[in-house]
């Protein structure tokens, strides 16, 4: 995903022009800020909720929308996602080789 997201063409070309320390970058700024296609599909379902909660019935249906409500199959995609962590953890750890990532102090 985060190939994609960068421009890159494959996960293993990413890996291969970016140094560690620029992985751990964007790793941590993904981590603070999120984006990408679930990142949509989350915005535009907490607008639908909030449409949906506007015009029900709260007699009918007492409970409000959430979110999760108008997700695409939003219990795969969590289990997909950490899926995708481990094959990303697996890719960044064949790609660096056993170098080890030297941080700097603050």
């Amino acid at each position: 995903m985060l190939a994609r997201e960068l421009g890159y063409a494959s996960p293993r070309r990413m890996l291969g022009e970016m140094t560690p320390t620029e992985l751990g970058e964007w790793l941590a700024e993904y981590s603070i800020s999120p984006w990408g296609e679930w990142r949509d599909d989350l915005r535009a379902a907490q607008i639908t909720a909030m449409i949906a909660n506007v015009n029900r019935d709260a007699k009918r249906k007492p409970q409000p929308f959430q979110p999760r409500d108008f997700m695409y199959d939003h219990v795969m995609e969590e289990r997909d996602a950490a899926k995708r962590s481990a094959l990303l953890s697996a890719q960044i750890k064949s790609a660096l080789k056993g170098r080890t990532v030297k941080r700097g102090k603050k």
